[in-house]
């Protein structure tokens, strides 16, 4: 790989504290390097007299700051900026909606400024490129995968307490991993458990809130759920198998790694439908309508009801696990593109640079 790709000598990682402290290898740690700079830094934005790297890119866009480097590749996960407000969730205040469309019209402008934008959703791309009228030419499509804590037993941690302490037997227990973010539809959740009961199904759903989320529930919302706190990557496998089924009723997402990590976990996934979860599910998941509780209680009842459907399901979500694209595999996609990329330019380093040079953010 370093003979093919030589840049790998001099990469430069940059992460944020949070990621630094969620990742799964601490081997990994030693070649990132931790940063607290934030966009709004006045040196993220003022120009060096000389860009300093051959090549910029960043995970999950829009890159903001300026520009680092003669070219740039940028993951476009800004969902709110590419796709319209989703029906069912409340606009906000007319303060929060000039907010999101000023953030949206910014985020657009950089994305289209851009060499190239990678995707992990087909149809996300598809969006924008209708919507900007961005050339095809100049996009990649990489899949994601589901985290090595998720597949890798070595890396497997069991959460911390039981699920299902006190809880009786008969109650079918769903798992949504996610935080208290508006599009994740969390207050569709008492509606469909009323729904389920009353086709005779009792069941809870475990989220994982911060202590302030969960404070700030509804005791309507509260009766209905679990709180299973903020959980690490290493006990989401063992969280999704203490209980039944994964749900996952989001209503807007660039991409979620949480349907794939439910499949490969729990196996028997109902999830919105919509394309974002399409994409990467296929037919290994149970879809629902998200804004209507009866008929997605109806959808649900339905499947629990039978096992061989959900055998059935079980086995799409194997067959769908063992053909996700492996973590070495993506990153081999994105480091041939970055040398595409370095040889289109014509891959001479631009000066001698120290650490002192850069400016992260």
């Amino acid at each position: 790989m370093l003979q093919a790709h030589p840049w790998l000598n001099d990469l430069r990682i940059e992460v944020t504290p949070q990621v630094a402290e969620n990742l799964a290898e601490n081997g990994s740690r030693s070649s990132a390097i931790v940063t607290d700079h934030h966009w709004w830094s006045p040196r993220a934005w003022l120009a060096p007299n000389q860009r300093i790297h051959q090549l910029q890119m960043t995970v999950f866009g829009p890159r903001y700051g300026r520009r680092r480097a003669r070219t740039t590749v940028t993951g476009i996960a800004d969902v709110t900026s590419v796709y319209a407000w989703p029906d069912g969730l409340a606009p906000g205040p007319i303060s929060a909606r000039l907010k999101r469309a000023a953030r949206g019209w910014i985020s657009r402008q950089i994305f289209s400024n851009e060499n190239v934008l990678v995707s992990e959703s087909p149809s996300l791309m598809r969006s924008f490129n209708q919507r900007m009228k961005y050339d095809p030419r100049r996009t990649r499509i990489i899949p994601n995968t589901a985290n090595r804590a998720i597949t890798d037993s070595e890396l497997l941690q069991p959460f911390e307490w039981d699920l299902r302490a006190g809880i009786p037997p008969q109650t079918v227990l769903f798992a949504y991993v996610a935080r208290k973010y508006s599009h994740k539809n969390h207050e569709f959740l008492p509606a469909l458990r009323d729904e389920l009961g009353a086709l005779g199904t009792d069941c809870r759903f475990v989220v994982t809130f911060t202590k302030d989320e969960w404070a700030s529930s509804t005791d309507t919302f509260r009766h209905a759920c679990i709180n299973a706190g903020i959980v690490p990557i290493s006990m989401i496998a063992n969280l999704n198998q203490q209980c039944t089924a994964a749900i996952f009723p989001s209503l807007l997402e660039s991409f979620s790694a949480t349907p794939l990590e439910a499949l490969c976990a729990n196996g028997l996934l109902f999830a919105s439908d919509r394309p974002f979860v399409r994409d990467v599910c296929g037919d290994a998941a149970v879809y629902f309508d998200p804004l209507d509780a009866h008929g997605s209680a109806a959808v649900i009842s339905a499947v629990l009801g039978s096992d061989s459907q959900i055998r059935a399901y079980r086995q799409a979500a194997a067959r769908k696990a063992r053909t996700l694209t492996s973590a070495p595999e993506r990153a081999r996609q994105y480091i041939e593109l970055i040398t595409e990329l370095l040889n289109q330019a014509g891959d001479q380093p631009l000066r001698e640079t120290s650490h002192e040079d850069t400016c992260p953010y």
